[in-house]
């Protein structure tokens, strides 16, 4: 067992301290130093997501009369067909996205080292040799939200179901930092997150709280602002991690293999 995982035993079985203060203003000063490049990066990978999401509605839905079944868009009016398709979809379109969350969380490290980066930081996961780890894991957990959440809209419990997947996301917030930094297999990073979220679920909380309303103050900048307030969230998914994790040098992390944690 290396340096990393006897750490990650020791923080799940002793816990670890989070200042809240110190999260807050640390994400700031990180904020600054990526929003730029960042919203930049996420104005244009949006731009092909928006085209390729569109695009795979107009496929599943039809594009006669496209406009008008996406105001009339029920899940419980799906057929058997339609609905795996709309899981599946769903889950493959979302795993896709999270290597690009993993550029922007590596530039935030890269960022606070004192390292340039650029906007085409934002891919390097998607030529990496972690790209199966993120997109396995998204998979997962994409597929196991999508369809407790759309088995609870039929049974008429849509809450529960937002719920259900607002809780796994919260509980998976250190998943792809472990993958990315700590280089942690999908299924041990997933577990490990749970694991370390649960030993300070409340500073945790706030902090991505607080975050979130940074983030949607973008929205009264006629919208475009988003992109620009947006990297904050980013910023402190990051801190979280580097505070309570950290980051260990990658000659430091070897034979990971696939660890038992």
């Amino acid at each position: 067992m290396n340096d990393f995982l006897r750490k990650l035993e020791s923080l799940k079985q002793n816990g670890y301290q989070l200042d809240l203060g110190d999260v807050i203003s640390q994400s700031f000063e990180n904020y600054k130093k990526i929003a730029v490049t960042v919203g930049i990066a996420m104005i244009l990978v949006s731009i092909v997501f928006i085209v390729v999401g569109l695009g795979s509605l107009g496929f599943l839905v039809g594009f006669n009369d496209f406009a008008q079944k996406m105001t009339d868009f029920q899940i419980t009016n799906f057929s058997t067909l339609t609905l795996v398709l709309y899981i599946f979809g769903t889950a493959v379109f979302t795993a896709l996205t999270y290597p690009f969350t993993a550029g922007i969380i590596k530039m935030c490290h890269e960022a606070e080292i004192g390292h340039e980066i650029n906007i085409s930081m934002v891919f390097d996961h998607y030529k990496s040799d972690r790209f199966k780890d993120l997109f396995l894991s998204a998979l997962l957990i994409s597929f196991a939200t999508t369809s407790v959440a759309t088995l609870c809209e039929f049974a008429g419990y849509k809450f529960i179901g937002m719920i259900f997947t607002y809780g796994i996301a919260f509980s998976a917030v250190f998943m792809i930092p472990l993958i990315i930094f700590g280089k942690l297999n999908y299924m041990d990073a997933i577990k490990n997150s749970f694991a370390l979220v649960f030993k300070q679920p409340f500073v945790i909380l706030i902090a991505l709280i607080v975050a979130f309303i940074m983030a949607i103050i973008g929205f009264f900048g006629l919208c475009i602002g988003i992109f620009f307030t947006m990297p904050y969230f980013y910023s402190t998914h990051y801190v979280l991690y580097k505070n309570a994790v950290g980051i260990i040098d990658k000659s430091e992390i070897d034979d990971i293999g696939v660890p038992e944690v």
